[in-house]
C-alpha cells in the first residue's frame, strides 16, 4: 500500500522496508513478487531519485534471490 501511494516519503519508506524484508527472508509469494516488480518498474520512471534508487535496489535483490533458487 505504501509503494502505491502518491506520497513520495511513503513510497521511499515502503521500498526500503521491502528491501530489508527481502534481505532477511528472501521468500515471496509469486503473485506478490510480480505485483512488486510492476510497481518498482513504474517507480523507476518517476521523477523522485530517492524512490527510483530504492525501487532499483528492490529489483536487484529480487533478481539476486531468483538466481540463488
Amino acid at each position: 500500500r505504501w509503494i502505491a501511494s502518491q506520497n513520495v516519503m511513503g513510497q521511499y519508506c515502503g521500498y526500503l522496508i521491502i528491501a530489508r524484508l527481502i534481505q532477511t527472508n528472501g521468500e515471496m509469494n509469486p503473485r506478490y513478487r510480480d505485483e512488486l516488480i510492476d510497481q518498482a518498474q513504474t517507480a523507476l520512471k518517476g521523477d523522485n531519485i530517492s524512490v527510483c534508487m530504492a525501487a532499483q535496489r528492490v529489483l536487484e535483490l529480487l533478481q539476486s534471490n531468483a538466481g540463488q533458487l
